[in-house]
């Protein structure tokens, strides 16, 4: 099911069969740089598995994104619940694979993912998490209208968070 359409973008609920591209993305070590490291496939399972229950709990977790004219897999964008700092948060997250950055497809993602986070899912904010290090991400979370607000816990790790509120958007 077509959850988001924008003009180069399709995000979809990830399904079973989209265990093979998912795993494609999770196991690029330049991709999951700044993640826990790569991703085997039993670990893919597990993380598909994740987004399917949330889907069923939250309304949303990662969507597969598809190119809209080509129909090919290219990463996954959209709006995880995550304790950060002992506290559940609405966190906006990306993940494309390597050969489609700097085409705009993230940016494009992103500001997609916001706007339906706040028309559709009621949300008043969202946030994200990045390592001081991630200046590609940076960068589109600064793009987007996302504004630094602290460093945090994410687990073991120290992340920047940026925010954003719905009254920003004008959605």
């Amino acid at each position: 099911m077509d959850i988001i359409k924008t003009n180069r973008l399709v995000f979809r609920e990830f399904t079973e069969a989209d265990i093979d591209n998912l795993f494609l993305l999770l196991s690029d070590p330049i991709v999951m740089k700044y993640c826990s490291g790569t991703i085997n496939m039993i670990g893919t399972q597990k993380w598909l598995d994740i987004a399917i229950e949330s889907y069923e709990k939250y309304g949303y977790d990662y969507w597969a994104v598809y190119e809209r004219d080509t129909d090919t897999f290219l990463g996954q964008i959209g709006i995880l619940n995550q304790e950060i700092d002992g506290t559940q948060e609405d966190c906006l997250a990306f993940m494309i694979r390597q050969k489609y950055w700097n085409k705009g497809y993230v940016t494009e993602g992103a500001i997609a993912c916001i706007n339906y986070a706040f028309k559709y899912l009621k949300l008043e904010k969202l946030i994200a998490t990045v390592e001081q290090e991630n200046l590609q991400s940076i960068f589109v979370l600064r793009k987007i209208g996302m504004k630094y607000i602290r460093e945090a816990n994410y687990g073991d790790e120290k992340v920047h968070v940026y925010s954003i509120n719905k009254s920003a958007c004008h959605v």
